[in-house]
């Protein structure tokens, strides 16, 4: 725990300097750097999740980074002292699209990926509902005051995000998740404090923009560094922690408490821990046979066939095995 506060604090450190002070300097043309920057790690995505059920998670990737830019491009041509509404409302999009690509991974399961994708497109909209709400509709199309959150939407949006951010924290993409509750944070009281500025909802806007990028770029770097902080030896190891790091703590929690419960009828004197395998006596020196090993590598991989291909989850644990001079695939 003590390697991974390290690890990731430094990632995320740097990372949080970079957006805030992209956004500082001028903020939209600062976001717009980002946003450029966050499309190379989606790329890289794009060839690693194929295979597996995360392909509604870089779905709404890719939208997060298309409205960002036009609402950023938007914002060059829109006055700082007006809180530059046009780029207000694309980026209250890029948020609600943010949290779309989280939600998703709470199912991204097959079958079952497909309803959900449905779903998180219904959530999309159902978050307009409050710019319908908003007073003047038909005068004031582009101004502020339907930029609002009220409750209850407010405390549902509180509630998502928590589900969002806390899915991936304990595991390597952490900084990554971070970096967007700082942005939902950073949204949220642009929506919802109505003794803001106009000037101070302007750069809040780039600066929500700033901060996921910035989480986009940081998932990426989290992911080319996966050898930092590389499974040992054991194959299921490696398995283990590919599919961990990339589903989050919920379907990670479920797939171990079904494989412990499996190696507990076996009889074997081991267990899966958050970080793999690890003997069930306290202080005892973990000894796993061979062929047991690959056993239970088998049955790991029967656990997960509902989220990947077995071909799919072989490339990314070798990824997981890599030297630090190779490079992540997965």
């Amino acid at each position: 725990m003590q390697r991974w506060l390290g690890l990731r604090s430094r990632e995320l450190g740097w990372d949080l300097v970079i957006a805030c002070v992209a956004a500082s300097i001028w903020p939209p043309a600062g976001a717009l750097l980002l946003l450029a920057a966050a499309v190379w790690p989606l790329l890289r995505a794009t060839r690693s999740v194929g295979g597996t059920s995360l392909g509604g998670a870089l779905a709404w990737g890719w939208v997060l980074v298309a409205l960002g830019t036009a609402g950023q491009l938007i914002a060059l041509a829109e006055p700082v002292a007006g809180g530059r509404p046009w780029c207000g409302h694309l980026t209250y999009l890029m948020v609600i699209a943010a949290l779309a690509s989280q939600i998703s991974i709470l199912n991204a399961r097959s079958p079952g990926a497909g309803a959900w994708a449905l779903l998180t497109a219904v959530l999309f909209v159902v978050f307009m509902i409050p710019w319908l709400q908003a007073p003047g509709l038909a005068r004031h199309a582009g101004g502020l005051e339907r930029l609002r959150l009220d409750a209850p939407w407010s405390i549902f949006y509180g509630l998502l995000v928590l589900a969002a951010v806390t899915n991936h924290l304990p595991t390597r993409f952490g900084p990554a998740s971070l970096m967007t509750a700082a942005a939902y944070i950073v949204a949220f009281l642009a929506l919802t404090r109505r003794d803001f500025a106009p000037e101070r909802l302007a750069h809040a806007w780039s600066l929500t923009a700033s901060l996921l990028a910035g989480a986009v770029v940081g998932a990426g770097l989290c992911a080319r560094n996966v050898a930092t902080a590389g499974a040992p030896g054991c194959g299921l190891d490696r398995v283990w922690q590919w599919f961990r790091d990339r589903w989050g703590v919920v379907w990670a929690l479920r797939v171990r408490e079904r494989f412990n419960r499996a190696l507990e009828t076996s009889g074997r004197p081991w267990r899966l821990g958050w970080n793999g395998l690890e003997p069930l006596a306290t202080g005892a020196r973990l000894e796993i046979d061979p062929d047991s090993d690959a056993e239970a590598t088998a049955l790991l991989l029967g656990l997960l066939r509902r989220f990947a291909r077995p071909d799919r989850i072989a490339v990314g644990a070798e990824v997981a095995d890599a030297s630090p001079s190779g490079h992540d695939k997965g």
